[in-house]
C-alpha cells in the first residue's frame, strides 16, 4: 500500500486531513481516508504520518500487501512499537508479518519540546469508557497531571460516517446532546472527531477483533498538539485475555515521547464496572452500548433488544438500577424469549453471564437466572464439543492417535450471537 502525502485543509474551527491510498497487491479500489479534527488539537506533520503508519499497517498486512510506503518521516520509536504489534497480531491471527515492511524515513526527526501534561480518554458512552472516566475522577485529585480533562468522541466507528454518506447523524446528534450536561457536570471538554477510516473495507469482525485499538491509538497522535496522555478503555479483562482489537499487548506499545497510551480497566470485570458506575444513576442518561445502530429509533441511544442491550440491562438490574429509568433504551424491560435464544460465542461472554447469577439470585430474580443458566449450559456443551470432551470427541482422539491423520483436529467457527 502506498500512502500519498496528506492534504490538510483548515478553517477557524476544524482541520480536515485527507489521505489517498493506493493498493498494490489487493484488487480493492483506491481509497481516500479523511479525519476531521478540531483545529487547536492537530499535530505536526511527523505525528500525522506516524498516525497513518499505526492505522494503516494492519489493513495492509491483512489484505496481503508487501509493504506500507509513507511519504514523510515517522517516529522511529513508534515504528518499533508498530512492528511489535504486527508480530503480536500475527501470533493471534496467522499473518506473515516477516514478509511485510514499512517504508518511511525515521532519521530526520526533531525531538519535540516537553509540553504541559494534559490527559484525555476516548468516550463512546459505553460501560468501559464510563468506568475509565469515573475511576479516574474519583481517584485522582483535580491538579493531578493524569486527571482526564478531555473526552474524545468519534463519529465514524459504530455510528458510521463515509464521504458523501453522512450515516446516522440523528443518533450522533442525540448522543452529543446528552453528552453536554454530563460534560458540564464533570468539568470535561469534548473533542468531536469525524473519520471514514473504518470503511476502507466494511468488515465488522476485522474492525472489532483486530483493528480498532490501533485506529484509536493513531487518532491519539493526531491530537498530540495538546494531549500528552490518552486512556483507551479496555474491553476484555485480564482473566480472559483473548485476542481482541484493544489489548494491553497493543496500545501501550504504540506510545512515544509525545503521547503515552494507557489500556485502562482490564483489572475489572464488566459487572464490576457496571456496579461502580451505578453509583451515579443520574449521570447515566448518555449510556450508549448498542452497536445495532440501524435498529435504534430517533430519540434513543440503544435498541434495547439485542444481545448486548439485554446483557447490559441484566448488569444494571444486578447493580440495583432499573434500566427503564435511564431512558436510553428504546425497548423497555427484558425480553425473556430473546434472552433464552442467546448463545455465547466466547468464554469471556459466557463468563459475563455466569457472573450475573449470584447477584440476581440474591434479588430472587429466578425469571432471569433460569434463562441465564440455559445460556451458560449452551456454552458448556459447545465448549466440550470444540475441545473434544464429549464421547464422540474422545473417540476421535483415540482414532487420531492410531491413524495419525484422520479425523482432523476440529476448528469450528464460533457460534454467532442471536
Amino acid at each position: 500500500m502506498i500512502v500519498h502525502a496528506p492534504k490538510i485543509k483548515k478553517d477557524k474551527l476544524f482541520t480536515t486531513i485527507s489521505v489517498d491510498l493506493q493498493w498494490e497487491n489487493h484488487d480493492q479500489k483506491n481509497d481516500t481516508v479523511i479525519f476531521n479534527i478540531p483545529a487547536d488539537y492537530v499535530a505536526d506533520e511527523i505525528s500525522i504520518n506516524t498516525a497513518l503508519a499505526i492505522a494503516l499497517s494492519l489493513p495492509a498486512l491483512h489484505k496481503g500487501e508487501n509493504r506500507l510506503k509513507l511519504p514523510v518521516p515517522i517516529d522511529p520509536a513508534t515504528l518499533n512499537g508498530i512492528l511489535y504489534v504486527l508480530a503480536q497480531q500475527s501470533g493471534w491471527f496467522g499473518y506473515n508479518h516477516k514478509e511485510f515492511t514499512i517504508e518511511a524515513d525515521t532519521h530526520n526527526l526533531a525531538v519535540t519540546k516537553k509540553r504541559a501534561p494534559r490527559a484525555g480518554s476516548f468516550f463512546s458512552g459505553g460501560v468501559d469508557s464510563f468506568w475509565t472516566l469515573k475511576r479516574n475522577h474519583t481517584t485522582l485529585p483535580l491538579e493531578h497531571p493524569l486527571r482526564i480533562r478531555d473526552i474524545i468522541f468519534v463519529f465514524g466507528f459504530d455510528i458510521g460516517w463515509k464521504e458523501n454518506q453522512p450515516g446516522n447523524t440523528n443518533l450522533y446528534d442525540d448522543t452529543t446532546e446528552l453528552f453536554k450536561d454530563f460534560c458540564l457536570n464533570n468539568n470535561l471538554n469534548v473533542i468531536n472527531i469525524r473519520t471514514n477510516i473504518r470503511h476502507i473495507f466494511d468488515d465488522s469482525n476485522f474492525w472489532a477483533a483486530r483493528w480498532h485499538g490501533m485506529v484509536l491509538s493513531s487518532i491519539s497522535y493526531l491530537l498530540s498538539n495538546k494531549l500528552t496522555d490518552i486512556f483507551i478503555p479496555a474491553t476484555n479483562d485480564l482473566w480472559h485475555p483473548d485476542a481482541w482489537g484493544t489489548s494491553p499487548l497493543i496500545e501501550p506499545y504504540l506510545s512515544n515521547q509525545d503521547i503515552h497510551l494507557y489500556h485502562d480497566g482490564a483489572d475489572h470485570t464488566r459487572l464490576d464496572k457496571v456496579k461502580f458506575i451505578a453509583r451515579w444513576p443520574d449521570e447515566l442518561k448518555p449510556l450508549r452500548i448498542c452497536t445495532k445502530t440501524d435498529d435504534i429509533p430517533d430519540g434513543f441511544l440503544n435498541c434495547g433488544k439485542c444481545e448486548k442491550c439485554l446483557r447490559t440491562k441484566l448488569e444494571l438490574i444486578a447493580s440495583g438500577i432499573d434500566p427503564d429509568t435511564i431512558g436510553s433504551f428504546s425497548v423497555p424491560g427484558i425480553d425473556l424469549e430473546r434472552l433464552h435464544k442467546i448463545s455465547p460465542s466466547t468464554l469471556y461472554l459466557a463468563s459475563e453471564y455466569e457472573e450475573l447469577l449470584d447477584p440476581l439470585n440474591a434479588l430472587n430474580r429466578t425469571d432471569l437466572t433460569i434463562p441465564i443458566e440455559s445460556i451458560i449450559e449452551k456454552w458448556t456443551k459447545w465448549s466440550d464439543w470444540k475441545n473434544e470432551k464429549t464421547t464422540t470427541g474422545l473417540l476421535k482422539q483415540l482414532i487420531r492417535k492410531f491413524l495419525k491423520s484422520w479425523p482432523p483436529t476440529p476448528n469450528p467457527q464460533p457460534m454467532k450471537i442471536k
